[in-house]
């Protein structure tokens, strides 16, 4: 990448960048808060188990939703619209 396509995209490369730490943030927090969720709710390790393969696989769909609009919308405004489903 030269100096000059940085400072072309830079702000955009920033953007990507910030967007994707707090997009895989909820992954962190997730973990983090699974441990009370489970003491309070007075569940076992399997229970947990299953509760984070559901929030997971509801991450790929999304990601994978999104992906889908990203390709059919194309390079325009319109692939904005995916953000939220990832």
């Amino acid at each position: 990448m030269t100096v000059r396509s940085f400072q072309q995209y830079g702000f955009t490369i920033t953007l990507l960048f910030l967007g994707w730490f707090v997009s895989s943030m909820d992954r962190m927090f997730i973990n983090i808060a699974i441990v009370p969720i489970g003491e309070e709710l007075h569940m076992d390790a399997a229970s947990l188990g299953i509760v984070l393969s559901i929030a997971f696989a509801y991450l790929i769909v999304g990601n994978l939703v999104s992906l889908v609009m990203g390709l059919f919308l194309g390079k325009t405004k319109k692939l904005f619209a995916a953000t939220p489903y990832s």
